[in-house]
């Protein structure tokens, strides 16, 4: 059986996955509406973060990162899988932290997989987003953990909020399967490949800025490691897709000529675009048994 959730469309577009390594320079906020920080998302300035301050957040431990801090493809996931149980009617009640890891990454057994859901569940309580005016509080709208036997925790019930689950409608969000990559630039090459779909002359430094998080060069061409673009192809294949990717050929550049300077021979310059070629999930195998 799939699992598959509608998300936001500006979750498609303009992705929020970075990688933990990536430090966001955050501002003091209006204090007055319960915004500690502000910060422009590294790569796409389009997309700000708004950091709420809460007394009754749920405490890591151990702690995992420092805060605030920009969301990493664990805790994107574990909100996606969020939405996926409220979207089919269910409450969101979980006996222990381990029946929750159990849901978000498929092995709640493992420490570590605990505390990256008790890390996803203190984010996403503080953290709003913000897509180009559309201004939207922390998805986690409460939480209510009932006391445990000794110093461990009982029962999780949460509320989400409700502008975010009536932006997920049909009509005007996009269906994605999950689980999503645990990888952050990768993850963000499938959201943002879904909504794209077969293109031509993508330009390279633009699509990396806004799937890596990396800064823009403008007289570099970046590149995305093969990696990469393995871990993407795989989720394409095991949900029945497919992705291919070609990078346009290098163009010749024939420098003028000046006085008084040694002039260069002619010399290759890679293309800054490249071709990207989609089948969507179930296509690639519906377009196999027609040929067949």
């Amino acid at each position: 059986m799939t699992k598959t959730v509608w998300l936001l469309r500006q979750l498609c577009t303009d992705p929020i996955a970075r990688d933990p390594r990536i430090v966001l320079k955050w501002y003091d906020g209006p204090r007055r509406s319960g915004i500690s920080y502000v910060a422009e998302l590294t790569g796409n300035p389009e997309v700000k973060f708004h950091w709420h301050k809460k007394p009754e957040v749920l405490k890591t431990r151990p702690k995992m990162r420092g805060e605030p801090r920009a969301p990493c493809a664990t805790c994107t996931n574990a909100l996606f899988a969020f939405f996926r149980v409220a979207q089919r009617g269910h409450d969101l009640c979980f006996p222990s932290i381990t029946s929750m890891a159990q849901l978000v990454f498929g092995n709640g057994k493992q420490p570590y997989y605990q505390w990256m859901t008790t890390d996803s569940l203190r984010i996403w309580q503080q953290l709003g987003v913000e897509w180009s005016g559309l201004l939207l509080p922390p998805p986690i709208e409460k939480l209510v953990i009932k006391p445990g036997l000794g110093r461990s925790y009982g029962a999780y019930e949460i509320t989400l909020s409700r502008e975010w689950l009536d932006l997920c409608d049909k009509k005007k969000a996009v269906r994605v399967r999950l689980p999503l990559p645990m990888n952050g630039t990768s993850q963000n090459i499938v959201l943002k490949s879904l909504v794209m779909g077969s293109q031509d002359m993508i330009p390279i430094n633009q699509f990396y800025g806004i799937t890596t998080g990396n800064k823009r060069c403008e007289g570099v061409v970046p590149h995305i490691p093969l990696e990469t673009w393995h871990i993407v192809r795989r989720w394409y294949q095991e949900n029945g897709g497919r992705i291919d990717w070609q990078r346009l050929p290098y163009t010749r550049e024939v420098p003028k000529r000046k006085r008084k300077e040694r002039v260069n021979p002619i010399r290759l310059i890679p293309s800054r675009h490249f071709n990207m070629h989609v089948w969507r999930p179930g296509e690639w195998s519906r377009a196999k048994s027609q040929r067949s």
